[in-house]
């Protein structure tokens, strides 16, 4: 017989969730970075283990869009931040059970409250982050490491960064790898979708492809000097496309990236569907990906789970992602990034093998198994 009490029983179990949803409010954030496509996830994925999310985003201006998520908080992060630093602000009562921050951006709040913190790089590595209030920055940044009950770390390679350079307590941090999006192991309608590209874009049809912010840590500027190594009968052939939105310090890099389209170099910074994006992937001989550091490096799995070989780096967690299913390589050195891209072209058998354990590799990483573990944290500060 049917308990008709279970599924009352079943709603008062439910956690309510508060998640920081700034960055994944489309209103806010047209164009969603990686902390976005992470906040949305959660978002989409946390009510199949017992969490009710509710969103919430920091005010911007006297300008409040209407918001998809949820609601926004009583105060902006500066004046928040200032009046709790000063005692002049009580922590926030939110009417949720547990709050999430999912970045950097966190604040006192009178229910338990746990913390991602994707990497330290603006700490471990100053000079690639702008100067400008870097002071500040770094202080809120170290501050975010005292004010959690629990905190996530999206990769085993980040632990010891988030110990030493934003002081957490390393009995506090659970690892919690992304996830990928089923929607990127669809082709849906990507061929009509790269012809619609080819032919506004002038593409030659086969192309290398870099996606991700413009900033130092990415390391464009050295993709750039690998693929000029490349012949030239083979970059007639295969052009470069630079997928990513202007970031810190990317003056340099964005000059280059205009001087270079006679080279085969062409700078896509303002795609607005992600579907385009998607079909750019498919269609690419490789992800160039040798990035100097990443909290994750989304961009691998994404290329995996489209088919497409990678090549990336040795180094910080991208070895942790990429398992044995890309070509690492060391990030500064030109030439090893340059030999690999050839490999990939040239030997039918490595690009196979790539492709092969790209797409079993990122299978291993689904979004229903980020928000179950996301929840269990949730529970373990209950």
């Amino acid at each position: 017989m049917t308990d008709p009490f279970s599924s009352l029983a079943g709603a008062w179990s439910r956690l309510v969730v508060g998640i920081s949803t700034t960055k994944a409010e489309p209103a806010l954030r047209p164009h969603k970075d990686g902390i976005g496509t992470y906040t949305a996830a959660l978002f989409d994925h946390l009510s199949h283990h017992d969490c009710r999310p509710v969103g919430y985003a920091w005010p911007g201006g006297r300008t409040r869009p209407v918001l998809v998520h949820g609601s926004y908080l009583p105060h902006s992060y500066g004046l928040l931040t200032a009046g709790q630093m000063l005692g002049l602000v009580r922590p926030v009562k939110l009417g949720v059970d547990v709050f999430h921050c999912t970045d950097h951006m966190a604040f006192r709040t009178t229910c338990p409250s746990v913390i991602t913190l994707h990497d330290a790089a603006p700490l471990s590595h100053p000079e690639w982050a702008s100067p400008r209030l870097r002071m500040l920055r770094n202080l809120l940044l170290a501050r975010a490491g005292r004010l959690g009950d629990a905190y996530i770390a999206i990769s085993q390679a980040a632990v010891a960064e988030l110990v030493a350079h934003f002081g957490v307590d390393e009995r506090k941090i659970h690892v919690v790898p992304n996830g990928i999006d089923p929607v990127w192991f669809e082709a849906g309608d990507s061929d009509e979708r790269y012809a619609r590209l080819r032919s506004r874009l002038a593409l030659r049809g086969r192309h290398f492809l870099f996606v991700g912010t413009l900033q130092p840590r990415k390391n464009v500027d050295r993709i750039l000097d690998a693929y000029l190594l490349l012949p030239a009968a083979l970059r007639c052939e295969h052009q470069l496309l630079i997928v990513g939105r202007p970031g810190w310090r990317s003056e340099t890099t964005i000059a280059r990236l205009q001087s270079m389209r006679d080279e085969g170099v062409i700078w896509l910074n303002d795609l607005q569907d992600d579907g385009d994006v998607r079909a750019l992937y498919r269609h690419a001989e490789a992800l160039v990906f040798p990035s100097l550091h990443e909290g994750f490096g989304l961009p691998v799995l994404e290329a995996f789970a489209s088919g497409t070989p990678v090549v990336t780096s040795n180094t910080t967690s991208l070895p942790e992602v990429a398992g044995d299913a890309a070509i690492l390589v060391t990030p500064e050195n030109t030439g090893e990034i340059a030999s690999a891209m050839q490999d990939l072209i040239r030997s039918p058998s490595i690009r196979a093998q790539c492709v092969a354990r790209g797409l079993r590799r990122s299978r291993q990483f689904s979004l229903d198994r980020t928000a179950s573990r996301t929840a269990e944290v949730y529970r373990s500060v209950m």
